[in-house]
């Protein structure tokens, strides 16, 4: 069996995208320890230990190559760190209803910011696609990556959380994905930390399930974001 290439450049995949984002991970639990762990929870098994906030059980298989795992896509990771912790910390609280105050948190750097967001789920959405066999347009996906432009099919809804929703503090799906022909003709995922929870949203262009009430794009005119 020949080995796995990274689905953004085409390397050897060498590296291994996170799940759940380290320090999303470590503002939750704090240091978990061998004799203090936290539990994972899922379908397949329950009450799997999970040691450290890099620990295996909590990254993707093999999927992408150092260097896109690092250089090419550290950038988007912290603009999502910074975006996460910000939001969780805000006091007030953010609701539903109320406008995520980028300026705040990004101040003189919005638009740049933002399309790292962006790019950090897109990037987590190959990720999962890969390994679930979803047919999505991977090629597409890396090239929007690679060279700094917007899925124009993707888009990210933040919500706000009600704390007694659920028992576990970070949650994170599986794509729902619509297939016609083989063909994904939309999907979508979420990810939560908290009261923070981001759904992304694919869908083809042209499928009627695209439209412009389903989040957030970075070619959106506002730079305004809402939590829903």
């Amino acid at each position: 069996m020949s080995a796995p290439l990274c689905w953004i450049c085409g390397a050897p995949a060498d590296s291994a995208e996170h799940m759940v984002k380290a320090s999303d991970f470590r503002s939750v639990f704090g240091k978990v320890t061998q004799n203090s762990p936290a539990y994972r929870q899922s379908k397949e098994r329950r009450n799997e230990p999970i040691r450290g906030a890099k620990a295996e059980i909590l990254k993707f298989s093999p999927s992408i190559c150092g260097r896109c795992n690092s250089t090419l896509t550290q950038p988007h990771d912290r603009a999502w760190q910074t975006l996460s912790e910000s939001v969780r910390d805000a006091r007030p609280a953010l609701v539903a209803g109320d406008r995520i105050p980028l300026q705040r948190i990004f101040p003189g750097t919005v638009k740049e910011s933002m399309l790292g967001v962006h790019f950090y789920f897109l990037k987590l959405f190959g990720c999962h696609a890969v390994e679930h066999k979803i047919p999505l347009p991977l090629n597409h996906f890396a090239m929007c990556i690679q060279e700094s432009v917007p899925c124009p099919s993707l888009r990210l809804v933040f919500v706000n959380v009600p704390s007694d929703s659920s028992r576990h503090k970070i949650q994170v799906g599986a794509i729902e994905a619509l297939n016609i022909g083989g063909k994904t003709v939309s999907a979508e995922w979420f990810y939560r930390i908290e009261s923070l929870c981001v759904f992304v949203s694919y869908c083809e262009p042209g499928h009627p399930r695209l439209t412009k009430d389903r989040g957030w794009h970075p070619n959106d005119i506002s730079s305004r974001v809402l939590m829903s």
